[in-house]
């Protein structure tokens, strides 16, 4: 394994897709601010504007001093030469007896590292009209590390800072080559005697300032408004010390990251199968350590949206932003970490957090506090590595002898600002506006000195998120996949026949996926579930409970279900969706789902039925005189439906298109269901259809269709009828728009003329309707002399009603016939 030391920088500000200096949200509450003082301009009858706005301003300064390290490989552990200082450094080649490693190293080393960033301190007084002065967002960072008097063998790593200067939206996944193995590391370096030598001597001083500045703006006595809207501030400063340290055998990970902004999206960090004790064969183990360090931290970190004022205007207005500052500090000295693993994750978050911790390695652990969460595996929780006393010792076999005599003293001087306040509106003529942006400031020093690294995984991190974060810490993600197949599939089915399905669930990820819930949404129109093999029966389909499936693993279900009897004859296709899900987050959402789908043929079954067949018959008339009508007029249709046999059909029904001439697409469609029509049945429907001024002219084709199934339950029955209509254009119109096509009926009121009502007639033709009916009581009529539309299966009381109150089609002409009615028959009696 090489043996490689990656420090990544990383500052970047994502700005959606904008590329000026104001952001989206920025550029409304600007336009917000500049309509309001053309407002108030013009309220008070000025005309003129003095506008400063200024882009965003972005500063980042990184110093890296590597001193007296060496990084060596396993195969190879001959050391290359030291970055700097003096030093002497001997290290044998590997062999099954021993290997040595020896660092004798002095180094004195003093930084300074300034990053200013700055868009306010701007100017816009005295002027005849108005002031606006917006400015950009301001983001500024310093970054120090040091590694000094330190060796890495047979490891490998990386050590990261990461300034997001906006919201982030996505996952942060440290599980790939670029950062750590996904592998053991080489542990050949513990196959046979080891020994560590260092006396080291360091003496470090870094000095950061780092400011970040919108604020300090001026739009005062200016004859009409003054307006102030500064941008965000966000510094950072990150001081990253190692020291005297030796890392043997180990992958490691050093994160600094601030976010400036909301996160949506994992922290997602390597498999909880990476960090057993794989490198455990180092035999005895003695530590002596004879170190000394001094270390000074002076840190401040200052965050300011205030000092603002508005006075000696018509009307006045502040608004600050949010001002958020951390000051982080974490020291790791004279510690010894091996056989096992050490991780220590802080994060700080200035708004809330929702999210889980998934998958944990055994033994960590995690404490939420408000505004913070810390997340350990060590030594002190099921056996991972951890700071161990000064000396101490263990065997198994092999040995490994550290000795440490260092010296280090370390003074870190740190100061961030960041500022969007001091801004001043005062002394103007209509009014005063200061609206302030958020200022975020942190510091973050990390010191690691005189430590010894021997073992597995080292993960050494602090995040800050100065706002909300949706997201999970995730070791390792689970990826499930879903698959399904269909056996014995008859080739003809018939009901109760059986169908097996078997689901494949099986984990790709590098993780453990819990809680996993297997549903299948099989097709319970036409299936029955006889045996689901341990699953339950949900609103759609069956759900099986798999427990936990580690990487690599699978699980098989199999299940029956059986045809119900209401499959239709001829050939159905029957559908499935598997899908399998999780407590944890999967890496993959797009396989976890299979949907499959099997052709299934029914014979169509000969009909032994004891009892007669029915004997459908259908024809459809229409009222238009020789088949001929004009655009814009009424007609009236009847169909007339009859059973001459002695069966019945079901679930029937009644179905009517109108088409033009050679026409596919109908142009007018209605249906009546007609449920279950007895033997010698007569059914009679009419309709009246309202034909469109514009109707086109041409010959229109009507089809009534009936259908039927039979006592199985299979479409067996089916009878139509045709009836031609011809229209013909109505008087000529002024550029008529010309439409195939009937759109609408007419209401009753609608329709052409009408005769007056006659009492006397109306009840003439109700006692004929009653003499009718005494005869052939099995017709059941509905039409009349309109073709006025009607159910098909109105009863015989409802018909009198009907024709009683025929032309009459909404509540109050209803009420105005029956007494008219009434009035009548009075008439009639006393005067008749």
């Amino acid at each position: 394994m090489s043996s490689k030391i990656k420090i990544i920088n990383f500052s970047k500000t994502f700005s959606g897709g904008y590329s000026s200096g104001l952001s989206f949200g920025k550029k409304i509450a600007f336009l917000a601010l500049v309509l309001g003082v053309l407002f108030l301009n013009a309220a008070f009858a000025q005309i003129e504007e003095t506008v400063i706005a200024t882009g965003d301003a972005q500063s980042d300064v990184t110093v890296e001093n590597t001193v007296n390290t060496s990084e060596t490989s396993v195969g190879n552990l001959e050391a290359e030469p030291p970055s700097g200082g003096s030093a002497s450094s001997e290290e044998a080649a590997p062999t099954s007896e021993r290997v040595g490693v020896e660092n004798n190293n002095t180094a004195e080393i003093a930084t300074e590292a300034t990053s200013t960033a700055a868009t306010g301190e701007n100017s816009a007084d005295n002027n005849s009209g108005s002031a606006v002065i917006a400015t950009g967002d301001a983001n500024a960072s310093a970054n120090i590390i040091n590694i000094v008097n330190s060796t890495f063998t047979g490891s490998d790593g990386f050590i990261a800072f990461l300034n997001i200067f906006s919201s982030l939206f996505g996952d942060l996944d440290f599980r790939n080559s670029l950062f750590l193995n996904s592998t053991c590391p080489d542990c050949d370096i513990f196959s046979g005697d080891l020994s560590v030598n260092n006396q080291n001597t360091a003496s470090i001083h870094n000095d950061a300032v780092v400011r970040a500045q919108t604020g300090g703006n001026s739009a005062s006595g200016n004859a009409g408004a003054g307006v102030i809207a500064t941008g965000d501030a966000n510094a950072a400063a990150n001081v990253f010390n190692v020291v005297n340290t030796n890392v043997v055998g180990s992958n490691y990970l050093l994160l600094v990251m601030n976010n400036f902004g909301s996160w949506n999206g994992d922290l997602v960090l390597p498999s909880k199968y990476l960090f057993p004790n794989c490198c455990s064969g180092a035999g005895s183990v003695s530590v002596n350590n004879n170190s000394d360090a001094s270390i000074e931290n002076n840190i401040s970190g200052e965050a300011e949206t205030g000092g603002n004022e508005a006075n000696g205007n018509a009307n006045g207005l502040v608004v600050t932003g949010n001002a958020n500052a951390v000051a982080n500090t974490l020291n790791q000295v004279n510690t010894n970490i091996f056989g096992s693993d050490s991780v220590m994750i802080a994060f700080r978050f200035f708004g809330d957090w929702t999210g889980n911790v998934f998958s944990a390695p055994e033994g960590f652990s995690w404490i939420e506090s408000d505004g913070g969460l810390v997340l350990m595996g060590d030594s002190s929780a099921g056996g991972f590595g951890g700071p161990s006393a000064s000396s101490g010792s263990s065997s198994a076999g092999n040995s490994t002898d550290i000795n440490n005599s260092n010296l280090a003293g370390i003074r870190n001087n740190v100061r961030v600002l960041a500022l969007t306040g001091d801004n001043r509106a005062s002394g103007n003529g209509v009014g005063g506006i200061i609206t302030t942006g958020n200022a975020n400031s942190a510091a973050n020093v990390v010191n690691i000195v005189n430590t010894n690294i021997f073992g597995r995984n080292w993960i050494l991190a602090l995040v800050n998120v100065f706002g909300n974060w949706n997201g999970n810490i995730a070791f390792g993600r689970p990826d499930l996949w879903v698959g399904e197949s269909v056996s014995e599939i008859p080739k003809e089915a018939v009901p109760g026949d059986r169908i097996t399905y078997t689901l494949t669930v099986l984990n790709n990820g590098d993780t453990d996926a819990t809680n996993i819930l297997l549903h299948d949404d099989f097709d319970e129109r036409h299936l029955n579930p006889v045996s689901l093999n341990g699953g339950n029966r949900t609103d759609h389909g069956a759900e099986w409970n798999l427990g936990t499936l580690k990487p690599g693993e699978a699980r098989v279900i199999s299940y029956e279900v059986e045809i119900k009897d209401n499959l239709p004859a001829g050939a159905t296709f029957l559908a499935n969706t598997a899908t399998a899900g999780s407590f944890e987050e999967d890496a993959r959402s797009e396989d976890n789902t299979e949907r499959t789908t099997i052709l299934i043929n029914r014979k169509r079954e000969l009909n032994f039925s004891a009892s007669a067949l029915p004997d459908f018959k259908i024809s459809k008339i229409n009222g238009a005189t020789s088949g001929r009508a004009k655009a814009g007029e009424s007609v009236g249709y009847k169909i007339i439906l009859k059973n001459d046999g002695g069966g019945l059909g079901y679930e029937s029904k009644v179905a009517d298109k109108l088409y033009y001439a050679t026409g596919t697409e109908p142009v007018d469609a209605r249906e009546w269901p007609l449920d279950t029509v007895l033997d010698g049945e007569l059914i009679t429907i009419t309709y009246t259809l309202q034909i469109s001024p514009n109707a086109k002219p041409g010959i229109y084709k009507n089809v009534a269709k009936f259908s039927a199934k039979d006592e199985l339950g299979v479409d067996r029955y089916l009878v139509s009828a045709e009836n031609f209509l011809e229209i013909f254009p109505a008087e000529p119109l002024e550029d008529p728009e010309l439409v195939e096509g009937l759109p609408y009926e007419l209401p009753a009121e609608e329709s052409a003329s009408q005769e007056p009502v006659s009492v006397e007639r109306e009840i003439a033709e109700a006692a004929s309707l009653i003499s009718d009916y005494i005869a052939n009581p099995n017709e059941k009529k509905t039409e009349d002399a309109q073709f006025a539309e009607e159910p098909p299966r109105t009863p015989v009381f409802k018909n009198l009603l009907a024709l009683a109150f025929l032309n009459f089609k909404w509540i109050w002409q209803w009420l105005a016939t029956t007494a008219a009615g009434v009035l009548a028959a009075l008439f009639l009696k006393f005067y008749g």
